[in-house]
């Protein structure tokens, strides 16, 4: 029987890893403001407008995850063949 390996996560995956504070105390608390703030400082204006406004509209019951989904993957996903 072989084992299969893991595939390494993507370098967006890596990324968004790196914006989480280490495992300290209580493992169910992020601190929230420090991962926002670095999150907004990886997007583009115009990116983060739509992700927050998404976010904020899937939190307040106006959008499904399905909506937030595609939001994510238009404002988040790097665009291919950029930084080439």
């Amino acid at each position: 029987m072989s084992r299969s390996t893991s595939p390494s996560p993507s370098p967006q995956a890596q990324l968004l890893s790196d914006l989480l504070p280490p495992a300290q105390g209580d493992p169910k608390r992020a601190h929230v403001v420090s991962v926002k703030s670095q999150l907004a400082g990886l997007l583009e204006p115009e990116d983060g407008e739509e992700y927050w406004e998404g976010l904020m509209g899937f939190l307040s019951g106006k959008l499904n995850r399905d909506e937030l989904g595609q939001i994510i993957k238009r404002r988040l996903e790097p665009v291919e063949g950029a930084g080439q």
